[in-house]
């Protein structure tokens, strides 16, 4: 009863926000020399950095591939998203037909408290794979499923599919972040046949208005420097 009564109490904080972040923009990646790499191109919009890529920002050290995303999107009710999801950068020919893509989740989870972001929170994000296995994300790091798996490769060697993303309902207000990567396998999924990617950062809005979740963005980006390119 409590959730429901936090979900209510910040419907128009919500509300806002889905007017916003309602549009999302999926993961795209290509495979090059074998090696899984987010692609930005065909994302771009106007930023206060100048031109960069929708779902990434361009830094003076390179591109920092950070995805938004709104529980209070409302399509799988208020304390899950299946934004952003995942396609491969063309329809054909990008992966063998039947190979896996996967992911791996990285470091901990972080939490936007209104003026830092921090590793200290009780709360906890969860990645529902394609198969039902959860991969968690909390203050203590990543507790990984029993498969990570986003989906499968169609007849011509195109990809596109969507996760879940959960929170738990009791959570504080705020905005959370997870680092994750992804991976390739084959049709079996158990023989990895692609490199895997560079991290990439998901950051939920979990009922702040634009303004507030802007000002956690801002402020992950301000220290950019330190997670740009990571190998």
């Amino acid at each position: 009863m409590q959730s429901i009564l936090k979900w209510i109490a910040a419907g128009v904080l919500g509300a806002l926000a889905v007017q916003s972040h309602a549009q999302h923009s999926d993961v795209t990646f290509d495979v090059d020399n074998g090696q899984i790499v987010i692609e930005l191109e065909g994302h771009m919009h106007e930023s206060g950095k100048g031109e960069a890529p929708e779902g990434g920002v361009l830094t003076s050290g390179g591109e920092v591939l950070l995805f938004e995303a709104d529980f209070f999107d409302f399509g799988l009710g208020p304390f899950a998203t299946d934004d952003p999801g995942y396609a491969s950068h063309e329809e054909t020919d990008v992966l063998n037909p039947g190979d896996f893509i996967g992911f791996s989740g990285v470091a901990t989870l972080q939490f936007w408290d209104g003026s830092a972001w921090t590793t200290t929170t009780a709360d906890q994000v969860t990645v529902v794979d394609v198969f039902g296995a959860e991969t968690v994300f909390s203050s203590a790091g990543v507790a990984a499923g029993s498969s990570g798996f986003v989906g499968v490769a169609d007849a011509v060697g195109g990809f596109h599919s969507h996760i879940d993303y959960e929170i738990n309902p009791d959570a504080a207000m705020g905005a959370y972040l997870i680092e994750m990567q992804l991976l390739g396998f084959d049709s079996t999924g158990s023989n990895q046949i692609y490199g895997t990617s560079e991290s990439y950062y998901i950051a939920f809005n979990f009922g702040l208005d634009e303004a507030a979740y802007e000002a956690s963005i801002d402020a992950f980006l301000a220290n950019a420097s330190a997670v740009v390119q990571r190998q």
